[in-house]
């Protein structure tokens, strides 16, 4: 049961969950995507339930509804504020400029 409990955090819990946070990362805005990491004991708590059964009481309901009221308007304030600011220049964007620049440079 250790080594299973070992084998879900180094493949689940590092390797899928990292590798699909940072694919999350180069295609939408990091207001959008930074919710979902408020939102990892929601997961863990369901998994713990579905998965090794245990109990779901009122307080484990009244605790998740209040984490995804928390995430909604962080993700409401956010995206708020990303419409009102300015677009910031992507990488490769930036990275074409400053060659472009090199280039004319004497």
């Amino acid at each position: 049961m250790v080594w299973a409990a070992l084998a879900y955090t180094v493949i689940g819990g590092s390797i899928i969950g990292h590798a699909g946070f940072y694919y999350l990362l180069q295609r939408y805005e990091v207001s959008l995507t930074g919710p979902l990491t408020l939102m990892a004991p929601i997961f863990g708590m369901f998994f713990g339930i579905t998965v090794l059964g245990e109990p779901f009481t009122w307080r484990i309901a009244a605790g998740a509804a209040l984490t995804l009221l928390g995430v909604l308007i962080i993700a409401l304030r956010a995206r708020s504020a990303s419409a009102a600011a300015p677009r910031p220049v992507r990488a490769r964007s930036a990275a074409r400029i400053a060659c472009a620049m090199a280039e004319r440079e004497p």
